[in-house]
Order: C-alpha cells, then sequence, then structure tokens
C-alpha cells in the first residue's frame, strides 16, 4: 500500500511540475514582449523629444496623444511616436503635430497601407520640395493620396517620381498638385515611379533651358511656354500648348520636332501630355486639389461610413 501510495504521489508530483511548466512559460514570454514594447514606445518619445529639443517631462501631452493613437486606430502607440519624431524632424512644431499634422499623416498611411513612419517621412519630404509649411501639410497629403485615388499607383511610386522632379517642378512653379496629377496621368499611360519622375524633370529642363535648334522649332511652331508674366506656364498651361501647336503634325513631323526639342528621355513625358491636353489633366488634378480625399479614402480602407 504504501508503495502503490509513493509511486502516485510521484506521478502527481510530475503532472504538477508540468503543468506548471506549461502555464508558466507563456506568461514569461509575454511578460518579456510588453516589457520590449514598453521599451520601443519609450525610446520612441526620446527620440521625438530630442527632435522637439525638449525635455522628456514636457514631453506629457504628446505621449497621451501617441498612447491614444494606439488605442483607437489601427497603429500602435510606438509607431505613433515614430511619426511624431519624422514630423518633428522636418520642422513641425508640439502644436502644429498636435493640431492636425499627425491626423493627416495617419490619413495618408490609412489610405495606401504604409506605415505610419514612412508616411511621416513622405509628408516631410514633399513639404520641402515645394517649400510648404507647416500649417500646408494637408496639402501635400491630398495632393498625394489624390492622385493615387484617381490613377493605377500608389503613393510610394509617387513619392519615388516626387523624388526625381520636385526640386524642377517648383524651380518652374508647379504646385505640389499639379505634379502630383501629371505623375498621376503618366502611370496610367504606364510611366509610373523613379522613371516617371526622372521623364518629368527632363521635360521640364529641356523647355525651360531649350537647346538653340529647340528653340527654333519651338518658335516655328508657334510653341509658347511661358506666361505673360514670364512664368512658366501650369502642367494644363503646358499640356495644352504641346496639343495644340503638335497635335496636327503627321507622325514623321511629331517625331522629329519630339527629339529636337525634348530629346530621348522626355519625349515621352511630352508625348503623354501631347495626347491628352488639358482636358485629360482636369480628373487628376480635381483630386490633388481634393482636400478631404486622404481622409476619405483613410474612413473606407478602415471600413468607416
Amino acid at each position: 500500500a504504501s508503495e502503490k501510495l509513493r509511486t502516485a504521489g510521484s506521478a502527481a508530483t510530475s503532472i504538477g511540475k508540468t503543468m506548471s511548466l506549461g502555464i508558466t512559460t507563456p506568461l514569461v514570454g509575454a511578460a518579456a514582449a510588453a516589457v520590449k514594447i514598453g521599451n520601443d514606445f519609450e525610446t520612441s518619445m526620446s527620440q521625438a523629444a530630442g527632435a522637439l529639443n525638449k525635455p522628456m517631462a514636457q514631453m506629457g501631452s504628446l505621449r497621451d496623444l501617441a498612447l491614444k493613437t494606439g488605442q483607437d486606430t489601427q497603429f500602435s502607440a510606438t509607431e505613433a511616436g515614430n511619426a511624431i519624431t519624422e514630423l518633428a524632424k522636418g520642422g513641425l512644431t508640439e502644436a502644429q503635430i498636435k493640431g492636425g499634422s499627425l491626423k493627416a499623416t495617419m490619413d495618408l498611411a490609412a489610405s495606401s497601407s504604409m506605415d505610419l513612419g514612412t508616411a511621416a517621412n513622405t509628408v516631410v519630404q514633399a513639404m520641402g520640395a515645394f517649400g510648404l509649411s507647416a500649417t500646408q501639410s494637408s496639402q501635400a497629403v491630398n495632393a498625394l493620396a489624390g492622385a493615387a485615388a484617381a490613377s493605377s499607383t500608389d503613393v510610394q511610386p509617387l513619392s519615388e517620381g516626387l523624388a526625381q522632379c520636385a526640386a524642377q517642378a517648383h524651380l518652374v512653379g508647379w504646385s505640389i498638385q499639379d505634379t502630383t496629377a501629371v505623375l498621376g496621368e503618366f502611370a496610367d499611360a504606364g510611366v509610373v515611379g523613379s522613371d516617371a519622375g526622372t521623364s518629368l524633370k527632363t521635360m521640364l529642363q529641356r523647355l525651360g533651358a531649350p537647346t538653340a535648334a529647340a528653340s527654333k522649332t519651338m518658335e516655328s511652331l508657334g510653341i509658347n511656354v511661358w506666361d505673360s508674366q514670364g512664368h512658366m506656364k501650369d502642367a494644363a498651361g503646358i499640356a495644352q500648348e504641346l496639343k495644340t501647336h503638335m497635335g496636327g503634325l503627321s507622325d514623321a513631323q511629331k517625331q522629329a520636332a519630339m527629339s529636337t526639342i525634348f530629346g530621348s528621355d522626355a519625349t515621352r513625358a511630352a508625348s503623354i501630355l501631347m495626347n491628352n491636353g488639358a482636358s485629360g489633366l482636369q480628373k487628376y488634378t480635381k483630386a490633388t486639389n481634393d482636400q478631404s480625399s486622404a481622409s476619405r479614402l483613410a474612413a473606407s480602407q478602415m471600413g468607416e461610413t
């Protein structure tokens, strides 16, 4: 009887150890994961404080905003902290981040399936390229979201295109709305991403400072890309000039004129604008100037009505 009880006791002890191990291991893992998440969040807020040049003791309201973002949206508090850092590095103040810039960035990320930190970086770069102030961050967001919604491309390829052409576009006075509209139109014609941006940049360079042969050809065709104040015409104006003065040429004449004026790389960009004219750009410019496009797209992506 003693031997049987001893055997039963050993078995029970073994089962208890096994159960304890089985229950404790996941709990330890969950605790470790929670600690890491907490550390990641603290790191993101510390980086945000550094970007804003503020002590951590003064980061209470932004910390609360990041935590609330993690509770109320699809993004985590750490992602919100990273986005705050990127916006602050781009020159936005705490008030501007809280006043709408973080919300606009979340709309862009949600509407385009980007992570929040990348979306913030994209917004900051676009603002910098076109000289937009912090209060104009929504213009950059809605231009990108609108162009993506109106075309077959997405925000990431559009941002790649802007990286190539934004400086030149801004130099000739084009707005971010005009530029993203053209990139959207290019995408629907099969020219996407950095290729689209490079072609547009070269086209604008060739129009702004034409070679002697190009200048002679443009004059003979009656192409004038400058307005009465001496500024380059906007995207619709350029598109209509090309369509009006080149659209009726024979294929051979078009090819010769395009080659002389634009060279090989920019011919594809100029050809798309020439073929569609100002009317072809309308749906894209309407979309990029829609100041509710990003929030509306974000709501639809998240299933909100």
